[in-house]
């Protein structure tokens, strides 16, 4: 009876999980917690409550694990390096805890799955909302930089929630590219219908759009590029029904682009003597010296900031050292050294070959194609954004990577009833 209620329990913090994941970390940081709770407690009461599973994924995220924990041994600051562990890589606890859950209980599985969707549409909503409204703001926030008349007398509070960041959109997120990279795994599963389906609804298009929309007013330049790839490969492993469709998403996509404040915006990502783009480079050069001086393990997790300084040129001292190196590849390899950044690919190998070998050819037919290409998608996605932002290094970013992931290895793995 006690386990019985322990699992219904864990339905409804699952759920709430899904809805509030796109929405808030501090929330989602709760119900986590939570859900460990109901874990043990289940353990407690029958042992095989909750059989956890080991399989190739999980082998290659403890392989990493392993490297990580060895790096924080030869540390500048072993506790920061900890602490870095337990902020980030542990939220690898989502997939170890809710893949045996979903396997269980696919239609649990099925709600978190839409619940998850329908709340990031409304994040990508508020985010094109706050296009509208045009209230901005500079990187810190509550420094309001203008208001428009008709909302002068609100709340600074409020007007901080609803301001852009330096005119770009980040929905609940503290960072545009936090908001565009989580982003990146919601249009993964709206697009895969929208081109694959025989027969698609308004529901779907609208989806679509909201999503391509507040991505674009995110004005982040790598999910952006990430976005393009993940549709591209799309193409290129499923067919789409009718090619209309295509130019359907992409023909709007090509008008917003001749607003001139996406297209100067899109212009910057080749343009080397923009000021973001230089600063990137001077970025991954720092990192290469860091990974110079430790090859093997680096500094330590969580150590960019303070050991930075000490390579960066007088310029890039006067904001202060850097947290992060605008690229997880490199920022690995700089804090956990070369062989955390190997072990790092082996671990995103591993995930991806575990979806990979569950789909069949052609992709459409394979039974859960519409979640197991989404994460697919998403994963690929998530890299490619990493190339110019340590997404890894971000817990909004990462938390919903895993999140994601649990879907799709329990259904890689299949239904245990």
């Amino acid at each position: 009876m006690r386990t019985n209620r322990i699992s219904k329990t864990m339905d409804i913090f699952v759920l709430l999980l899904s809805f509030v994941l796109p929405i808030s970390i501090a929330g989602t940081n709760i119900l986590g917690g939570a859900i460990v709770v109901l874990f043990l407690l289940g353990v407690f009461f029958h042992h095989d409550y909750w059989p956890l599973e080991f399989g190739f994924a999980e082998k290659g995220y403890l392989l990493f694990i392993a490297i990580s924990f060895l790096s924080v041994c030869t540390a500048v600051n072993p506790l920061k390096g900890l602490h870095e562990i337990y902020k980030k890589d542990f939220y690898y606890i989502f997939p170890f805890l809710l893949v045996p859950v979903f396997r269980r209980r696919p239609m649990l599985a099925d709600r978190s799955w839409l619940v998850f969707l329908l709340s990031s549409l409304l994040t990508a909503a508020f985010g094109i909302m706050q296009f509208v409204l045009q209230v901005d703001q500079n990187d810190n926030h509550g420094l309001i930089v203008s208001v428009p008349s008709y909302l002068s007398h609100v709340s600074p509070k409020i007007l901080d929630f609803i301001g852009l960041i330096n005119g770009r959109a980040a929905g609940t997120r503290s960072h545009p590219l936090s908001y565009a990279g989580c982003l990146l795994f919601a249009l993964a599963i709206a697009i895969h219908p929208v081109l694959a389906k025989n027969r698609i609804s308004w529901r779907r298009w609208l989806a679509v759009s909201l999503l391509i929309g507040s991505l674009i007013v995110s004005q982040s330049r790598g999910p952006w590029i990430a976005a393009l790839v993940m549709v591209g490969v799309h193409l290129l492993i499923v067919r789409p029904r009718r090619m209309l469709r295509l130019v359907l998403l992409l023909g709007p996509i090509w008008l917003l682009f001749q607003l001139p404040i996406f297209h100067k915006r899109a212009e910057t990502i080749v343009d080397k003597n923009f000021m973001s783009n230089t600063e990137r480079l001077r970025m991954w050069h720092v990192g290469w010296l860091m990974v110079q001086e430790r090859p093997f393990l680096g500094f330590g997790p969580g150590s960019v900031k303070l050991v930075s300084p000490q390579f960066q040129e007088p310029v890039d001292r006067i904001e202060g050292p850097w947290g992060h190196l605008h690229n997880s590849f490199i920022h690995i390899a700089a804090e956990r050294g070369l062989l955390g950044m190997v072990f790092f690919v082996i671990m995103m190998g591993s995930f991806l070959y575990e979806l990979i070998r569950a789909c069949r050819w052609p992709i459409e037919t394979t039974p859960d194609a519409d979640i197991l290409l989404p994460v697919i998608l998403g994963i690929l996605g998530f890299l490619v954004s990493g190339l110019t932002q340590t997404n890894y290094n971000d817990a909004v970013v990462i938390m919903t990577f895993y999140f994601c992931l649990a879907h799709g290895l329990a259904r890689a793995r299949g239904n245990t009833r």
